[in-house]
């Protein structure tokens, strides 16, 4: 019996050991902290570029299959005809009002009828959700005189685009804006560039994708998709002129646009993250290329 309890006694750990151990314990759980947080990092962006890239894939599968592009996209236009207000870019969206009838106009209702979008989802003042509850209804993009449809256009923005306030270059005008987030020229001479939510009520879900994802914020309290709009963007070069200017000598000095009313057309799809940034696919992947050099570099 003596020996016995001499082995239960020796079995247990004294205090000073189990501190030792917690000590320990803590000190690799300190160690481990910076690598977790840049674990999470790494999949935020890793999952963003991905679902940047899958809704792009599914628009482009949809158009190949049917021949158009998605009908009932959302606006990013409420009801009163100005920009959504919970984006979380408030400057991302200039509303663009399009009266049928109007020789400009048509040529940008042609472009878009052409290519299929021929109606959209306008979005709702004050909603409950301002992701899942966006949506208010259904409008043409019409044809018929006098009708009007409000869409929203990429913005001129003159604030910065950068990834911090030192490599922050400003943005000028929408080919740079645009340049920035899909890594090519644009042409705002000859085009109009839209921009749409990604949402629900879109044709191509439960066809060329299940669902409508949406991306998070890193600040949930305020930036979630109760608060801010998580839905991805998707944009549009719209036709906008058909003339061509020439000289008075007969010598046609300038950039020619299209004599005909070209189909709408996708140049990529994105985040309307906070701030100015118009998240491509290319400014997705720079960022989180930006992340990765400045963990490996320390600083």
């Amino acid at each position: 019996m003596k020996n016995y309890n001499k082995i239960a006694r020796q079995a247990g750990m004294t205090l000073i050991e189990l501190t030792v151990v917690l000590l320990v314990l803590i000190g690799l759980a300190g160690l481990m902290i910076p690598y977790v947080g840049s674990f999470v990092s790494k999949t935020h962006d890793s999952t963003g570029s991905q679902n940047v890239a899958r809704v792009n894939e599914a628009i482009v599968r949809y158009q190949t299959t049917a021949g158009v592009y998605p009908r009932n996209m959302d606006s990013l236009i409420n009801v009163t005809g100005n920009p959504y207000t919970a984006l979380m870019n408030a400057s991302l969206v200039t509303a663009n009002t399009l009266t049928a009838g109007v020789a400009a106009d048509d040529i940008e209702i042609s472009s878009l009828r052409a290519s299929g979008i021929t109606s959209v989802m306008n979005m709702l003042d004050a909603p409950v959700n301002a992701t899942f509850g966006a949506a208010n209804a259904q409008i043409p993009v019409s044809a018929v005189a006098a009708a009007t449809t409000t869409l929203g256009l990429v913005s001129d923005t003159t604030t910065k685009m950068g990834m911090d306030t030192s490599d922050a270059v400003a943005q000028t005008s929408t080919q740079e804006h645009l340049q920035t987030a899909f890594g090519r020229k644009f042409d705002t001479t000859c085009y109009n560039y839209y921009v749409f939510g990604v949402g629900s009520d879109a044709t191509m879900i439960g066809k060329t994708m299940t669902d409508a994802p949406v991306h998070f914020s890193g600040n949930q309290e305020s930036m979630g998709p109760t608060d801010k709009y998580n839905r991805f963007i998707a944009v549009f070069q719209v036709d906008k002129s058909n003339d061509i200017a020439v000289a008075s000598n007969g010598v046609d000095t300038t950039k020619k646009c299209s004599t005909i009313t070209e189909p709408a057309k996708l140049v990529g799809t994105g985040m309307a993250m906070m701030g100015p940034h118009l998240w491509g696919l290319n400014h997705s992947l720079e960022h989180a290329y930006e992340n990765t050099k400045t963990e490996l570099s320390g600083s």
